[in-house]
């Protein structure tokens, strides 16, 4: 069933435990997920849902880049709303998020507290009525904005598992960075691009490349704590 509150720019979708939600690979599923539009004269493109009942996300920004993806699952709510006028989606009932290659995280509630950025900006993910055009005319990018992570809160028997880290605490606070756009260096005059597979390294250096590399095993950290603090890149 739907229902849609044209005046309130509302809408209500409920079917059981198989309603889905689908913009192109990102799937939303929850008995009962409701959506509200951002009013038409606010500053921002980001509206506000909840999905109640256990439930599911599948989201991939770029379909070109689909190892920077995450999976979450919850069992209780998602919600995404504002604190303090920044954009927060609130995680019930032993969520868990799964971020690719990266790892993933577990706890009785997750915080994800979002950046709102310009929609021309290179980091996060487009929201808005250009976002389903990938990337268009720069008309489209002036309709969007653009979410990064700001900061992540994560409280009550939190597990963390990456490749790097195995972690239990009570209580995690993760920051992220955005890093800044690093400009392509200029080729330097009469420099002539390398084909591809062909690069000519200079005397000595092929010999050196050559040599088998004995990188050692990847270090594995186990770490239990009452909180943890980290700043992720």
């Amino acid at each position: 069933r739907i229902q849609v509150a044209l005046r309130e720019r509302r809408m209500r979708i409920e079917r059981g435990h198989d309603t889905r939600l689908t913009s192109g690979p990102n799937v939303l599923q929850a008995p009962v997920i409701d959506y509200e539009e951002p009013d038409p004269d606010s500053n921002t493109q980001v509206g506000r849902f909840r999905a109640t009942g256990p439930g599911s996300l599948h989201y991939v920004s770029d379909p070109a880049k689909p190892d920077q993806g995450f999976q979450a699952a919850w069992q209780t709510s998602v919600q995404l709303g504002r604190d303090k006028g920044q954009p927060v989606v609130v995680m019930e009932g032993r969520p868990e998020l799964a971020f690719a290659a990266a790892g993933s995280l577990i706890g009785d509630q997750i915080r994800l507290y979002l950046r709102e950025l310009d929609g021309n900006a290179a980091a996060g993910f487009a929201v808005g009525s250009g976002a389903s055009k990938g990337s268009g005319a720069d008309g489209d990018k002036q309709k969007q904005s653009r979410l990064a992570p700001d900061r992540l809160i994560a409280v009550g028997h939190v597990k963390i598992t990456s490749p790097q880290m195995d972690g239990r605490t009570q209580q995690l606070i993760a920051n992220f960075q955005i890093q800044p756009e690093v400009p392509a260096a200029p080729a330097g005059p009469g420099a002539q691009p390398a084909a591809a597979g062909k690069a000519a390294p200079a005397d000595g250096a092929s010999k050196q490349n050559a040599a088998p590399k004995n990188d050692p095993p990847q270090q594995m950290y186990r770490v239990d704590a009452d909180q943890m603090q980290l700043a992720l890149l």
